[in-house]
């Protein structure tokens, strides 16, 4: 996951998830930004040891600088 700031263009990498499945319309299914609080949450493909897929939400807390 990428911040990019508005103003300059730039683009800073914040996160890596290495566990997302991508295939098709798998991998990262979405993303939402809490309004009052630190978090992001995130909804994503992820394969399971005996193959099975499935989908995780995960809440990540957003640092100073991301």
């Amino acid at each position: 996951m990428s911040k990019i700031d508005p103003a300059t263009g730039e683009k800073k990498l914040v996160l890596t998830i290495p566990d997302v499945y991508r295939h098709r319309s798998l991998g990262l299914l979405g993303m939402a930004v809490h309004p009052t609080e630190p978090y992001v949450y995130l909804d994503y493909t992820h394969r399971n040891d005996d193959s099975s897929l499935v989908s995780r939400l995960v809440r990540y807390t957003r640092g100073n600088d991301t």
